[in-house]
């Protein structure tokens, strides 16, 4: 801003250049780790369905799991919770890294300004963590009994479809 009120051509020209070599390369580490993010959720993902899959046709679970009450569609709940499991976590894990420069970074800013607006803050965001543990906890079950469901409506619709297919076959 100062080079345009100063009509300096020069240091203008320099500068957006400069931005925009800062904006590329913002561009370009956002993508980088956008894609590795994602690599490596789905290597996480092919790791842990590989795993609980040989555990469920391990040594006939599956026959076992079939008579017990309370798991319904196993197979269907495998590849869900793996999927649930694997995104939440490295999502978690991800933004609690970039939580923790944050705070690295403004701490020193913080605690420079004034001590006690250093303290009231890191008391504020320990009070509010608190308050969405407590409040969260109800959406655990929640989340558990929407999976169920899901998978139930999966398998009603295939075995709907199954029964149509049979019944187009008489016609």
């Amino acid at each position: 801003m100062t080079a345009i009120e100063h009509r300096n051509k020069a240091e203008f020209i320099q500068e957006a250049v400069f931005y925009i070599g800062v904006f590329a390369a913002s561009t370009i580490v956002a993508v980088v780790s956008r894609f590795t993010e994602e690599r490596l959720g789905l290597l996480w993902r092919e790791f842990l369905t590989r795993n609980a899959t040989n555990m469920y046709l391990d040594e006939g679970t599956y026959y076992r799991l079939q008579t017990a009450e309370g798991l319904a569609n196993p197979d269907q709940r495998i590849a869900e919770d793996v999927r649930a499991f694997t995104v939440t976590t490295l999502s978690f894990v991800l933004m609690m890294l970039n939580s923790a420069f944050t705070v690295i970074a403004f701490s020193g800013v913080l605690w420079s300004i004034n001590p006690l607006l250093f303290g009231v803050a890191v008391l504020y965001a320990a009070c509010g963590s608190y308050v969405t543990l407590v409040l969260s906890r109800p959406l655990i079950i929640l989340n558990y009994d929407q999976f169920d469901k899901e998978a139930d409506f999966r398998l009603s619709v295939a075995d709907d479809m199954s029964g149509l297919g049979s019944a187009r076959s008489v016609r």
